[in-house]
């Protein structure tokens, strides 16, 4: 275990049991809390390193600050693409969903063809939808044979987005035995409550980490 991940033995052991009970079949979705230098994205990144090449699963970023809708859309299909070919090491320094898509289409062909469906939405008036973009994920798992892991930062930032795409989300979160999500937020009281109340008859039972402060040295946010 990297020296930095010391700091947080704790913390990174209920990570890697509940994310190893998920690929034994048993999901528990998680709310990561903690203020910015915690160790949230450490922890993370940490066990992605850690893991990655094993091929055990594909991890899947999101970050909702300052996101529109359309940007959402973009950042699922190219942090889902990019981690594939970076697990199967092809190493893309290239973030642009067209050479994501490009690079990946020999191997996942038809999660490829079903992105592409998608994005000619962006060329109407007609946006897509998060039915469509589940449809995107649940043609990869089943492609691939592998799992996800699908972290949601500043998840907070959901109440924007319309209701029905809440209980959409909502709905396949509880349905998708194959997609684990990890919900991140730098604010706890706002996330607590947010948890609580607000989103909590959507989304039901997270299972609450509390990262605290740390040393910068060790934390990246």
């Amino acid at each position: 275990m990297n020296k930095e991940v010391l700091v947080r033995t704790k913390e990174y052991q209920i990570l890697e049991k509940r994310i190893n009970s998920f690929l034994q079949g048993y999901k528990q979705n998680l709310a990561l809390l903690g203020p910015s230098f915690s160790g949230k994205t450490h922890l993370i990144e940490t066990f992605l390193e850690n893991n990655l090449l094993s091929k055990k699963f594909i991890f899947l970023y999101t970050d909702l600050e300052f996101s529109t809708f359309p940007n959402f859309t973009f950042q699922v299909f190219s942090s889902l693409l990019f981690y594939y070919l970076k697990q199967k090491e092809k190493f893309i320094n290239d973030y642009n969903l067209d050479t994501l898509i490009l690079e990946s289409q020999e191997f996942i062909p038809k999660t490829i063809e079903k992105i592409k469906s998608i994005l000619t939405l962006s060329h109407s008036k007609e946006r897509a939808s998060w039915e469509q973009i589940a449809q995107v994920l649940d043609t990869f798992t089943d492609e691939t044979q592998q799992k996800l892991i699908f972290v949601i930062e500043n998840f907070t930032l959901l109440k924007n987005f319309s209701k029905k795409f809440l209980l959409d989300l909502a709905k396949y979160i509880t349905l998708q035995k194959n997609i684990m999500f990890i919900f991140r937020r730098r604010s706890k009281k706002e996330a607590e409550n947010i948890l609580s109340e607000e989103l909590n008859l959507i989304f039901g039972s997270f299972e609450k980490i509390y990262v605290g402060n740390c040393s910068p040295y060790y934390a990246l946010t």
